[in-house]
């Protein structure tokens, strides 16, 4: 019987420590129409996917989605744009993890030094400088826990992204979940022991 209740209590926890784990999502920006695909025609980003976006470009507030057939996407037929060079694309959230993306210089003349900085709290906590022309490539990042990306561009002054991997982080716990684990906990062993003596 004593068994049966640790395997419960054991389970419990599982699914109490479980329900802590980050769940990561790819944004390939595949979920947005257009009245007329492969045009230059865009979706400001403001608020999407449980992120914020800023940075745009041509007077635009935010990094745009577009299905515009002259830059092309990595994947599918959508990919984002913005700045970079003159505005800092922005992309923030509550408690992320920037795991990749691939990304590629706009103008296909020129190479640029790409910076991509995680914030946490407003102070930098990681950051990476690569360089990229206008071939997409992989960049792996796994800043975690951050609430804030900031990526700035030296040299062609669009940026381009797509297959955005990011982690949300599910909300820890409440201490009430942990003390009324513990207490059930207790309950079982009261009656387990109480069982066995009779």
């Amino acid at each position: 019987m004593m068994k049966k209740y640790l395997s419960a209590a054991a389970v419990g926890l599982s699914i109490l420590l479980a329900s802590a784990a980050a769940n990561a999502k790819v944004i390939d920006f595949e979920d947005i129409t257009f009245s007329t695909p492969g045009s230059f025609q865009g979706v400001n980003l403001t608020n999407q996917y449980g992120l914020t976006f800023t940075g745009g470009r041509y007077n635009i507030p935010t990094l745009t989605a577009t299905s515009y057939t002259g830059w092309g996407a990595h994947s599918g037929s959508n990919y984002a744009w913005g700045d970079g060079y003159a505005t800092p694309i922005e992309i923030s959230g509550k408690n992320i993890t920037l795991n990749s993306f691939w990304v590629r210089a706009g103008v296909t003349t020129e190479e640029s030094e790409i910076t991509v900085r995680a914030f946490k709290d407003n102070n930098v906590v990681a950051s990476k400088t690569f360089s990229a022309n206008a071939d997409y490539h992989l960049e792996t990042f796994n800043f975690a826990g951050i609430d804030t990306i900031y990526i700035t561009s030296r040299g062609a002054p669009v940026v381009i992204l797509d297959d955005i991997d990011i982690g949300f982080a599910a909300p820890v716990p409440e201490p009430g979940s942990y003390a009324m684990l513990l207490g059930g906990l207790g309950l079982l062993l009261i009656a387990a022991r109480r069982q066995r003596r009779s």
